[in-house]
């Protein structure tokens, strides 16, 4: 997954693009193309995984030593002391 997001603004707009998926998904039409059910249901899951990946990572970088943890429990964040592109 090479995605990331950039900038806390850029988060922002993930938080609400997955507020707007899952009202989408809760009033969603049974009878609706289940392709378009499933790539709305894949589009918020790689949403969430991205915030939560940035959430960590801006964590880690106020708070160092969680840096360790994330790594002794296989979580991924986002490493800001890197250059980002």
């Amino acid at each position: 997954m090479s995605r990331v997001i950039k900038d806390d603004e850029e988060f922002d707009r993930a938080i609400q693009g997955m507020v707007k998926l899952t009202e989408e998904l809760e009033d969603i039409d049974p009878l609706a193309d289940e392709e378009e059910i499933k790539r709305k249901k894949w589009m918020l899951t790689r949403t969430a995984h991205l915030v939560q990946v940035y959430s960590r990572g801006k964590y880690a970088a106020e708070f160092p030593e969680l840096r360790k943890k994330y790594d002794d429990l296989g979580w991924p964040y986002q490493d800001f002391s890197i250059q980002q592109n």
